[in-house]
């Protein structure tokens, strides 16, 4: 046997192992340096948590958790005023319901809740998890924290149902890959000045939006109204579609049920209101699914209030308390905040709200009560010689809508009245040849006295 054979092979492993060792350390540098670079300094979520963070000792009673409809709905100030509460919102944009359950297990083992409120819609159950969300919300609530912390957190991500096995799995350890500044020099030096330079997270996240005010306890808003004439762009069924609810959505409410009870929290699930033609949108789809989600709440002992559906006289949304088709803006998180609280209260001293609910039962009763034309939209349909433009009214069952129609050029402010006050709902566009127009439509119910309720327009190339 050659005994100089053994050695030699034994440096050639020793080489390769080392060169390896050196190139994962670089990988890793890489990596370091991109997230310092590209990830985002400053979140609404960072904000939240490292507020959070700074509240340890301090008197938290209510957590708030939820996607952007619970980040934007519930005015953390108006609910401890009404309800005599001392509340906190780990809330956030896109929040998976997995998320929602470690928000809650978080303010459980820290301030030992007692209250929790869940702030969901329709997609929050139809929709499955988004990684780009799942993503921010782990390096908000893991910044600053223990490396071993991270860790476990990391991978309990990574391991998840959703997402073992999977190549997104892996990308989870590179997280620049999912939220990222612009990749231009400006963008990138700014974002590590803030980074370096002793910027708040707050300050930072001010300086990319202006419009965001934050209050404080975790919640923010904007002040901007909903342009009614954009609905069709904010239809949840033009977004999402009109899908059932998945089994996994309703699993993971059934586990934050199972941890809430278990720790003697108090869980109320509230879906926050929304434009009316954004409930109409799902068709006979709502009132068939939400009642899915419903049951799994109340079987756990707990309630579950859908906002869209209440009367009179628990709350009314005013058309300018919207900011777009899915969210309040400040004004009207406010009023339905104050709603809210209230009728939560009445609920937590033994008062049956049931009568102040319309029910998924008597959905013709609720389709019904509907007294105003939330939105009118537009599509088009090529034809022989023309363009047959349909309006599509999201109004209450039985309402009779009148439409007139204008027709105009791409930026001009000029139309022409082609077709007066009329119940059909299309308009035939005659065409020869190639070109655009604009055609525009007044919609209003049917005896109203408003010169119209609402109004849409769509481009049409022929």
């Amino acid at each position: 046997m050659d005994t100089d054979v053994v050695p030699g092979r034994r440096r050639t492993w020793a080489r390769r192992a080392l060169g390896t060792l050196v190139t994962l350390a670089l990988l890793a540098l890489a990596n370091v340096l991109a997230t310092l670079l590209l990830d985002p300094y400053g979140s609404l979520s960072s904000v939240r948590w490292s507020e959070y963070r700074s509240m340890a000792g301090q008197d938290i009673d209510t957590i708030v958790v939820g996607s952007s409809v619970s980040e934007r709905s519930l005015d953390l100030q108006v609910l401890d005023g009404t309800l005599g509460a001392s509340s906190f919102s780990l809330s956030s944009s896109a929040q998976s319901l997995e998320d929602s359950y470690i928000g809650i297990e978080q303010a459980i083992r820290d301030h030992h809740v007692k209250r929790a409120i869940l702030g969901v819609d329709y997609a929050s159950f139809s929709e499955g998890s988004y990684p780009n969300a799942r993503m921010a919300y782990l390096l908000a609530r893991c910044e600053g924290q223990p490396l071993g912390y991270r860790a476990r957190a990391l991978w309990g991500l990574m391991s998840s149902h959703e997402f073992a096995g999977t190549s997104q799995s892996l990308n989870f350890l590179f997280p620049w890959t999912f939220n990222r500044v612009g990749m231009g020099p400006r963008a990138v030096s700014q974002n590590l000045r803030q980074r370096l330079g002793g910027t708040t997270q707050l300050e930072a996240v001010k300086q990319r939006d202006p419009n965001w005010h934050y209050q404080g306890k975790g919640y923010g808003n904007y002040d901007f109204v909903i342009d009614y004439t954009n609905a069709k762009e904010l239809l949840f069924s033009s977004q999402y579609g009109r899908k059932p609810f998945r089994d996994d959505t309703l699993d993971a409410l059934r586990r934050i049920c199972d941890l809430c009870r278990s720790n003697g929290v108090e869980l109320t699930v509230v879906v926050a209101p929304c434009p009316t033609f954004n409930v109409l949108c799902y068709g006979d789809y709502y009132p068939q699914q939400m009642p899915r989600a419903q049951k799994v709440v109340t079987d756990a002992g707990f309630r579950f209030l859908d906002f869209n559906l209440a009367r009179g006289s628990a709350y009314v949304a005013d058309e300018s308390d919207f900011l777009d088709g899915e969210h309040l803006n400040a004004n009207g998180a406010a009023r339905f905040t104050k709603a809210f609280g209230e009728l939560l209260a009445r609920v937590e001293t033994g008062q049956d709200v049931t009568s102040d609910f319309y029910s998924y039962d008597g959905w013709d009763e609720y389709l019904g009560s509907i007294d105003r034309l939330s939105a009118v939209t537009l599509d088009e349909e090529p034809g022989d010689g023309v363009v047959r433009v349909t309006a599509t009214p999201y109004a209450g069952l039985g309402r009779k809508v009148e439409y007139q129609y204008y027709v105009g050029e791409r930026g001009s402010n000029d139309t022409a009245l082609v077709r007066d006050w009329s119940e059909d709902p299309t308009f035939d566009l005659p065409v020869t040849g190639h070109g655009e127009k604009v055609v525009y439509v007044r919609a209003r119910l049917v005896g109203s006295t408003a010169e119209f309720d609402r109004r849409s327009n769509i481009l049409v190339t022929y």
